[in-house]
């Protein structure tokens, strides 16, 4: 004959235990303070394209201006969107204006074509006109990706990712 053996039932747990209580948080952080860096590299990346793109937007607009009215067109730095300034760097702000004298300074009948604005206090922008190479780095980056800004070459104005010792 057969017998049949209750077996004893645990009952069954509700909830978490303590160990469990005070360790997720400890995890959860530790995750956190792993992904927050990455997120934060990868916004200063998409704010250096989008200023490099608007740079790079600025000098289409004035060589396809050059090439529908066959003038000169010249570019300076200007803090104030009027007239160059000799001091300062480009992350002050530009204008693109119509150089018809061929001086590369702005005279009181030369129009201005394109005002570009500050760039946020972050930024710095090096280089000039006569190399036609322009670096966009990230202050708050420190050493790390920024990118360069070539108006000459093969390819035409372009932009490209590179690596930066410091943005001073």
């Amino acid at each position: 004959m057969r017998t049949l053996h209750t077996l004893s039932r645990r009952p069954l747990c509700r909830g978490i235990g303590l160990v469990r209580f005070i360790a997720m948080p400890g995890l959860l952080a530790a995750g956190l303070s792993w992904a927050l860096p990455a997120l934060d590299q990868a916004a200063v990346s998409m704010k250096l394209s989008t200023a490099s793109n608007v740079l790079l937007d600025q000098l289409a607009s004035a060589r396809a201006h050059v090439q529908r009215s066959g003038g000169r067109i010249a570019a300076c730095r200007s803090d104030d969107g009027v007239a160059c300034s000799p001091q300062g760097g480009w992350e002050q702000g530009w204008i693109l204006f119509e150089d018809a004298n061929g001086d590369g300074v702005r005279g009181s009948g030369e129009g201005v074509l394109e005002r570009v604005a500050a760039l946020p206090g972050e930024f710095r922008l090096q280089g000039s006109l006569a190399t036609g190479v322009f670096t966009l780095c990230s202050r708050d980056a420190g050493p790390g990706d920024a990118r360069q800004i070539s108006l000459h070459g093969g390819l035409g104005p372009h932009v490209r990712k590179v690596r930066v010792s410091s943005c001073v």
